[in-house]
């Protein structure tokens, strides 16, 4: 299953490649953008877990519709997860975190129109699928100060663990002429855990550059 799933995410990102050489052929651009990751979940397990901090790198394109309108598609690389901890006082702790890494795939459609000639705004949105290949849950205890780590297990080792996730993603951008920041929310429909209430929530800025 694993195998297939990676597969599928595979030809995913091939057919990804063959629409950007064809928006680029259209008259539409490339872009890049690396960011910072909040990471965290929600629903009812999730009601004691806090932000983790990850990361997100886009590869993607955009091909215009209109003079404001456009499409495109965006290849990431980037993390989910959460922390929570647990204080007794401040010598003593248990500390849970979940650090996973995934590739993924966000086609979108978007919004961008001229402040003046050479400062645009972006708004975009759309659905998302990612896949965790690699990642891990860690339990950290804190006793008189000093710190111990008691479990560190790989999501692979992980019974009724999701890689997959998908949801929607919605972000705003400012660009001056090559050069821009976006401000983005990633909303995951899928638990992480089989019948576990708990699915992912990501808030990232990036900074981004248009070839």
């Amino acid at each position: 299953m694993k195998k297939t799933l990676l597969a599928v995410c595979l030809m995913v990102l091939g057919l990804t490649a063959q629409t950007e050489a064809k928006g680029l052929l259209d008259g539409g651009s490339t872009h890049v953008k690396v960011g910072l990751n909040m990471m965290n979940v929600s629903g009812d397990w999730a009601e004691n877990t806090s932000n983790n901090i990850g990361y997100k790198v886009d590869f993607g394109f955009n091909s215009p519709i209109s003079n404001i309108f456009y499409w495109g598609a965006d290849v990431n690389l980037g993390s989910r997860g959460y922390k929570n901890e647990i204080e007794i006082n401040s010598n003593n702790r248990s500390e849970f975190t979940l650090f996973s890494h995934n590739i993924g795939l966000t086609p979108h459609i978007g919004l961008n129109f001229n402040v003046i000639p050479s400062l645009s705004i972006d708004l975009n949105v759309g659905p998302f699928i990612s896949f965790d290949y690699y990642g891990k849950y860690k339990e950290d205890v804190t006793v008189l100060g000093t710190t111990k780590n008691i479990l560190d297990k790989a999501i692979s080792d992980i019974d009724d663990y999701n890689r997959m996730d998908y949801g929607f993603n919605v972000g705003i951008g400012v660009w001056y002429n090559q050069f821009g920041i976006q401000f983005s929310y990633q909303k995951g429909f899928n638990d992480i855990i089989k019948d576990v209430d708990a699915t992912s929530n990501n808030m990232t800025i990036s900074l981004g550059y248009r070839f």
